[in-house]
């Protein structure tokens, strides 16, 4: 409905006096001309509220009764004095006034918390709890850890955009940058966006998209402008103005009035083709919860919308990441470990009560577990927590909202980047937000380290249960310094029964080669053995003082975590006397 009969409906509703009985005496034409003019008077005021403010027609009356409400209320007051329809009329506001308070006390006991406590718990559905987290996480492949966070993708996308060139950078900006799966690698994606409402008067579509690797930190920000020979040209936007609007556009021409949209993400198919995914929600439970109920994914080229109700989510294409909203998901594992243990436990002794972990006010990031799935993932802690611990991590469904809780002791975000900032602040570096790894069979948080200026300056690695940093200037070096370290808290011996991740093997050098990494030596190696074929090795001078002599040929023990990447960091190196070629060791034979 436009924005205009919206109002008009609103002004003939909310504009009548309540005193009825004037319409049938001899003031009936002063009641008429009464009521015409203050419906004309809402209408006008509520004509620019609903083109602009675009309110969602949820809830009590479809939500109208929250719209006719206000201005209805300020109608009962000045009604009364205009041009004499005084006449009883207080007798009828009194009582008009009495049923709205009592309505609204109606409202305001069904929003209290003894009152919507159980519902709100069971908006996340049921909570499966495990006890091992390692088991959704498959040890991490190093060449998909993420090596560019949020701030430092942000700080290179600018930077890049801002050399782009004057066609480009005077006109557009890049909008919020989401992370998602394309093509199997993490990438931060972020629509370019008009610089205010001139640049959009010029009738120019946005030219395309920005896309950066999470990945890899060598590889620039790169700017879309055509997809399979075809240039981009995307006209609804949320940078737009009026029709082209996305919101707008939704609303008011493919009549999206009756739901609120929420999570505008854009998201990239497999294809390269930019797509606006924007969750459906309504409230519920006596409208004091919000549930989601569908999906729209809109081409922004053509204004085309696709409509997924949330019994037919299992046909969303897969290249669609998050249906759930990160705001709602957090107040979901909120809501569930707030009354974990009923309304009353939640205000006396809160035993039991649990909440996310937050930092820089962001409570949930997305991760992808071993089913190759998106996770929001948070940190959870105990509501009286005051020293960083956890009690356990959450994950849920991007798109499903299914939930698992994990039970686990350890520091959560803020703790961890405070520890790695007493490590390299001295230098002006601070840590980004961590992101918790299964390292070889071992939680630990991971994360980018910049400088003030956002320049990557290497990785940090913090064990779930400890305060020691692991750090490297980039992700194979950090991952050693950590390996390095777990062995050394081991008394430089292993116990194979207790960590089977850890390998010793007697092996013959293959191919070998010293590399000088950013002023460390480092040496590359493959070794004679069909089970590693493929697989380069990695040792640095701290896995032993003959890794610099180590040529061709050789025969030597070699200590790593037995796992299947490109390049594997070893911890332990010696040579062998009398060689056996890809001979398990037991820990006491170790060289």
């Amino acid at each position: 409905m436009p924005p205009f009969f919206l109002a008009l409906v609103v002004g003939l509703i909310a504009g009548v006096n309540p005193h009825i009985l004037l319409a049938v005496t001899k003031q009936s034409k002063r009641y008429f001309t009464g009521w015409a003019r203050r419906s004309a008077i809402i209408t006008l005021v509520f004509w620019p509220i609903f083109y602009f403010g675009m309110p969602a027609f949820v809830g009590p009356l479809g939500g109208w009764s929250w719209i006719i409400m206000v201005p209805l209320a300020i109608n009962l007051l000045i009604s009364v004095p205009i041009r004499g329809e005084r006449t009883d009329v207080g007798k009828f506001s009194l009582t008009v006034g009495i049923v709205m308070a009592v309505l609204l006390l109606f409202f305001a006991i069904g929003s209290m918390g003894i009152t919507r406590w159980e519902s709100q718990k069971a908006m996340i559905g049921e909570v499966t709890v495990r006890e091992d987290i390692e088991e959704h996480w498959k040890p991490v492949e190093l060449d998909h850890m993420i090596q560019v966070q949020h701030e430092q993708a942000r700080f290179r996308v600018d930077q890049a955009f801002g050399s782009a060139g004057e066609a480009i950078g005077s006109k557009f900006h890049v909008g919020e940058l989401h992370i998602q799966k394309v093509g199997g690698e993490l990438v931060w994606v972020g629509a370019l966006e008009y610089n205010g409402f001139f640049r959009w008067l010029d009738d120019e579509l946005i030219p395309g998209y920005v896309m950066i690797s999470a990945e890899d930190r060598n590889k620039d920000p790169k700017l879309v402008l055509e997809v399979d020979g075809k240039a981009l040209g995307l006209r609804y936007s949320p940078s737009a103005f009026f029709g082209d609007e996305l919101n707008r556009y939704l609303y008011f021409k493919k009549g999206y009035q009756d739901v609120q949209l929420v999570d505008y993400t854009l998201e990239i198919d497999e294809g390269g083709h930019p797509f606006y995914v924007i969750t459906m929600v309504k409230p519920t439970k006596f409208w004091t919860c919000t549930d989601v109920v569908g999906l729209l994914i809109v081409d922004p080229q053509t204004g085309e919308v696709t409509e997924f109700s949330k019994e037919n989510f299992g046909e969303v294409p897969a290249w669609v990441d998050r249906i759930m909203p990160e705001d709602l998901t957090a107040q979901y594992i909120n809501w569930w470990g707030e009354y974990v243990d009923g309304w009353l436990n939640s205000w006396t002794s809160q035993q039991g009560v649990v909440q996310c972990t937050s930092w820089n006010n962001d409570y949930l990031k997305v991760v992808w577990g071993s089913d190759g799935q998106a996770y929001w993932f948070t940190g959870i802690t105990s509501s009286s927590s005051k020293d960083g611990a956890l009690v356990g991590y959450m994950l849920v469904n991007t798109r499903t909202g299914e939930a698992f809780r994990y039970k686990a002791q350890g520091h959560n975000e803020a703790k961890v980047i405070s520890v790695i900032n007493g490590s390299v602040g001295y230098r002006n570096w601070h840590a980004t937000r961590p992101i918790l790894y299964n390292l070889h069979g071992r939680l630990a948080w991971v994360a980018p380290v910049v400088d003030v200026n956002h320049a990557y300056k290497g990785m940090a690695i913090v064990d779930t249960s400890d305060t020691q940093v692991a750090f490297g200037e980039d992700k194979l070096h950090a991952v050693r310094a950590f390996d390095n370290q777990v062995f050394a808290s081991n008394g430089n011996s292993l116990n194979l029964s207790e960590d089977s991740s850890f390998k010793k093997i007697q092996a013959r050098v293959k191919r070998a080669q010293v590399w000088n990494d950013s002023g460390e030596s480092t040496l590359r190696f493959t070794i004679e053995a069909e089970e590693y074929a493929g697989m380069v090795f990695s040792a640095g001078l701290s896995a032993g003082n003959g890794v610099p002599l180590v040529r061709d040929g050789d025969s030597v023990n070699i200590q790593f975590r037995d796992v299947q990447e490109g390049t594997v960091p070893v911890t332990r190196l010696s040579f062998v006397e009398n060689p056996i070629i890809v001979a398990p060791l037991k820990p006491e034979e170790d060289r």
